[in-house]
């Protein structure tokens, strides 16, 4: 587009250029090209309003935050153009912001769909399940093909444990859109309802779609790992060290198939390397803690397991396992102080219950420990049989 003198006619040709731009994904011309419009022409409101989702789009929301206030200021108090305020303030992480934009745009237009998703989204930022369910339905109802929406109603749903409407919204986001996001939340589900036949079809369908994925290979793996499949979780695992050699995080699982294969050395090994990769990486040492203990090497477990707590003091797993090295050296003081950290961080959580138990009836002089454990017992969380066998 070139003119000698400035003119509307300009302006409807930088706007329309910039439109054709943001369609083809170029964002960046796109920008420019709406700036060179509202160069000529700042009352072209519609073209400010493109210009502040193109910005968005291009990961600029503080900028499309201030377009969008411009339109707003100009007396368009429109649903879509709160509706755009409010993502952006949610990009910006102004939730109070975000939430009061986003409830205008809802009310303003009770039928916009995108705007009751990204309420959706909003509430399950805030770990609402229960209201974000509510505005995914509402989508739904407005746009039943929005594979996002059922995508992530699905995933709502497996957090309360609704597998079976989970497991419905699921595979019509796979089916609407094929990602491998949606078939690894698939075989998600269909693993807790231990339908193997179809979680390993729904993990074939994303291995298919990014074979060369990272973390679709780590998925596909621990779904594996999960099911007990130890052997199908070292080949993804092994298939994801060979594409990432410098990679910690697959080495790391790795070792941990490796060790439930009765193969402990070999783990030892392979987590030794996942820790010089990335001597930050938590779970590593978890894993390289847990083969040691398995050798019998209960003071090297112990200096694992312990860096592990230093790197991540809320690693439930870590704490654990440590109380149990403890155990192992007969430090009982030192295990029991372990397996209350446990308890804190998850006060439900089975293994560490379990280990408590144990540990209690070999040391019977700890009787307030039994004060502990009426208390979990009378909280529901241990029925009396298994707590008095």
């Amino acid at each position: 587009v070139k003119a000698t003198e400035s003119s509307p006619e300009d302006a409807t040709c930088w706007s329309t250029l910039a439109n054709l731009y943001r369609e083809l994904g170029r964002f960046e011309e796109a920008i420019n090209a709406y700036g060179e419009a509202l160069a000529i022409a700042p009352e072209l409101e519609n073209t400010r309003y493109n210009l502040a989702w193109t910005l968005l789009d291009a990961g600029q929301p503080g900028a499309a935050k201030q377009q969008f206030q411009r339109v707003l200021k100009g007396g368009a108090a429109d649903a879509e153009t709160h509706h755009g305020l409010g993502l952006s303030l949610f990009e910006l992480g102004d939730l109070p912001g975000a939430k009061r934009e986003l409830d205008r745009a809802v009310k303003l237009d009770p039928r916009l769909a995108p705007a009751w998703y990204d309420l959706g989204n909003w509430y399950r930022h805030s770990h609402d399940n229960t209201h974000a369910i509510e505005a995914y339905r509402h989508t739904l109802r407005l746009d039943p093909h929005d594979a996002q929406a059922h995508n992530n109603l699905g995933n709502c749903l497996l957090e309360i444990a609704d597998y079976e409407q989970a497991r419905e919204h699921l595979q019509l986001a796979a089916r609407l859109r094929p990602s491998p996001e949606a078939f690894l939340s698939l075989a998600a589900v269909l693993g807790l309802q231990q339908r193997w036949a179809e979680q390993q079809k729904a993990c074939e369908a994303a291995l298919s779609l990014a074979p060369d994925d990272q973390q679709v290979l780590l998925m596909v793996g621990e779904l594996a790992f999960d099911k007990g499949d130890y052997q199908a979780a070292e080949t993804a695992f092994r298939r994801a060290c060979d594409k990432w050699p410098d990679a910690s995080a697959p080495r790391s699982a790795l070792g941990k198939a490796l060790l439930r294969l009765e193969r402990p050395e070999e783990s030892c090994e392979i987590c030794h390397q996942a820790v010089t990769l990335d001597p930050e990486y938590a779970d590593a040492y978890l894993n390289l803690g847990c083969a040691q203990k398995f050798l019998g090497r209960y003071e090297a477990a112990v200096t694992s397991f312990e860096k592990a707590v230093s790197l991540d003091n809320t690693f439930m797993q870590a704490y654990n396992n440590l109380g149990l090295c403890y155990v192992d050296l007969g430090d009982f003081d030192r295990a029991y102080q372990c397996f209350d950290e446990a308890l804190a961080i998850e006060p439900d959580a089975a293994d560490v219950l379990a280990s408590l138990l144990t540990t209690q009836k070999v040391t019977p002089e700890h009787a307030f420990r039994v004060e502990r454990l009426e208390t979990l017992l009378h909280g529901g969380r241990l029925d009396r049989e298994t707590t008095l066998r």
